[in-house]
């Protein structure tokens, strides 16, 4: 694939793929190197560049995303393409990856910035503008529960080990602060303890940045461990005690981690519950793309498993508009009272979940209509480059 910042004097066609909640940059397996290769053969003129957006941390508020995902593309734009004669930018995107792309496109249009001009089409992958699919998503509830339900005949000791737990963690909390107390000396293992509980109690005091804590968490076990080591190398029963506490001790401390790790992640994706905001994306995608002067294509391939396995309606992982449950569903299809965005359904035969569909669409032994895809996202790509007037719309 293409790329550095020569251009030769050609125009010069940019291709980003955005990935979405908890990817990364084997998301699109192959699929952008098999579209580049389509692409080119088609457009030998002009210098085709493939980039994947670098893995970004889904966490926090969705809008921090966009930002930083507009400050990227800015940044590359300026640094490659300001000696291009033309520049066309394609934007794809999967799952929550292709929200993050609209709402970039939609904050151009808001702050009037000359690059959405530039901007020829979006390619989304089983983003779910109009929602998750709501049964499918309860499905998976349903499973859980039943999954809980045969673990409940174990209800009886849980509680038990609740009680002793909340005894053996306050227990460990006093121990902690007595060794925090007894070891101040700045030298040997002691004085390593003493620094790492000092970081560690900055560190809880402030917002905690998960993989940071559990850096200095794991470190002061570690010294903990080899000052016991140490000392008590004679009595093994001693030993074994501590390492018990501090087990119990990191148990709790990671437990509230993984909490707030949680909840910054549903921060993320919490868009996906709210369908007046949905609705809103769509209807100011709609709007733009109906502009007199816009030259900007969308489309959505969405996964679909067989009827065989989940019935009509329940089988996809997104949402859809109603006008994907027409008879000629294999058509371009479009919400005529709310979105211009064309949806495409890809059926993965053999999947037998929608969540294995939506992680697997871009595996062409898993997705038998792989090549299929690729096909029309070439054909949508290659219509929206062929003519373009320079026209202003932002």
């Amino acid at each position: 694939m293409e790329g550095g910042s020569k251009t030769d004097g050609r125009d010069v066609l940019l291709l980003i793929f955005v990935h979405g909640f908890k990817g990364g940059n084997k998301t699109f397996g192959r699929f952008h190197a098999n579209l580049y290769s389509q692409i080119k053969a088609q457009n030998k003129d002009k210098k085709v560049v493939v980039k994947k957006y670098p893995k970004f941390s889904t966490v926090g508020a969705l809008g921090d995303a966009v930002a930083n995902f507009r400050n990227w593309l800015q940044a590359w734009v300026n640094k490659h393409g300001a000696d291009c004669p033309r520049l066309d930018i394609i934007l794809a995107g999967h799952s929550m990856g292709g929200l993050v792309i609209v709402d970039a496109v939609l904050s151009m249009h808001d702050e009037g910035d000359p690059l959405l001009n530039n901007v020829r089409g979006i390619l989304a992958f089983d983003s779910p503008y109009v929602g998750l699919n709501r049964y499918s998503f309860f499905y998976g509830l349903d499973s859980l529960v039943r999954n809980l339900h045969i673990r409940a005949t174990l209800k009886g000791w849980v509680r038990r080990a609740r009680r002793i737990s909340r005894g053996v963690l306050l227990c460990s909390a006093a121990l902690v602060l007595i060794a925090a107390v007894l070891m101040n000396d700045t030298t040997g293992e002691s004085g390593a303890i003493s620094s790492s509980l000092s970081t560690l109690s900055r560190l809880l005091g402030e917002k905690l940045n998960p993989r940071i804590a559990c850096n200095y968490i794991t470190a002061l076990i570690s010294s903990l461990i080899k000052y016991c080591l140490l000392k008590f190398k004679s009595n093994l029963w001693i030993i074994l005690a501590i390492g018990l506490i501090l087990a119990a001790v990191a148990i709790c401390i990671f437990r509230s981690i993984i909490l707030e790790t949680i909840r910054s992640h549903y921060a993320f994706i919490e868009c996906l519950f709210w369908g007046d905001r949905l609705h809103k994306r769509c209807s100011r995608l709609t709007r733009l793309q109906s502009m007199p002067s816009a030259r900007l294509g969308a489309v959505n391939f969405y996964t679909k498993v067989p009827t065989t396995t989940l019935p009509e309606g329940r089988n996809t992982f997104c949402e859809l508009p109603a006008s994907c449950f027409s008879e000629d569903a294999d058509m371009d299809a479009q919400d005529e009272d709310t979105y211009t965005m064309v949806w495409r359904p890809v059926s993965i035969r053999d999947a037998q979940m929608t969540i294995a569909a939506h992680v697997g669409m871009f595996k062409p032994e898993t997705n038998y209509e792989y090549f299929v895809m690729l096909s029309r996202a070439t054909e949508y790509v290659s219509s929206w480059i062929a003519t373009r007037e320079d026209l202003e719309y932002v």
